[in-house]
């Protein structure tokens, strides 16, 4: 009696197993899913201490003494605030208890503090950066930054975490495979 090969054993055959398609395709969806999330929770951590004000708010924190530093970029303004006597951050709201003077080696908020920033969006006002000279905020430039390729910042942000956790996910589910005798 002659021996039939069934199509799932002959390595020649064409066929693809449709279970291990199915473990690979959940195996990347899983890891997209985990690395879209992993984006999600880092974004809200860094917002969650960045409060936005309006300008005029942040004017009158200028005005008020406030502000330790600006970040000025084209879409924003970040307000760095001052600490008063008691550690606290200045607050547009309210009123400090002490003086206020800028974070520093000796001037720090208390351990366990979170630094609070404030941010705005900006106005086309001439009269700003004399109003920040006259009230001691020296540090009101952009920082530089390298700019950095869309196509490099979307390949280090999701394909190559995702397929860090593929890699990963395939070479457990291989040594798990060989120690059940598969």
């Amino acid at each position: 009696m002659p021996k039939q090969d069934r199509p799932n054993n002959n390595p020649n055959s064409p066929k693809k197993n449709p279970k291990s398609t199915m473990a690979l395709l959940s195996i990347v969806l899983w890891a997209l899913a985990i690395t879209i999330f992993i984006n999600y929770a880092t974004s809200l951590a860094q917002k969650a201490n960045t409060q936005e004000i309006s300008y005029g708010e942040f004017r009158q924190m200028v005005m008020d003494d406030k502000v330790a530093s600006v970040v000025m970029s084209n879409d924003k303004f970040v307000i760095y605030p001052k600490i008063d006597e008691s550690g606290q951050y200045a607050s547009p709201d309210q009123e400090p208890s002490g003086t206020l003077s800028a974070p520093g080696q000796e001037n720090l908020p208390p351990i366990g503090t979170e630094e609070v920033t404030y941010i705005c969006a900006p106005l086309n006002d001439a009269g700003l950066i004399e109003l920040l000279e006259e009230h001691d905020v020296h540090q009101y430039g952009p920082e530089y930054v390298e700019p950095l390729s869309p196509i490099v910042s979307f390949l280090a942000a999701y394909i190559l975490p995702t397929l860090l956790m593929v890699g990963l996910m395939m070479l457990l589910f291989r040594s798990m495979s060989s120690k059940m005798g598969g």
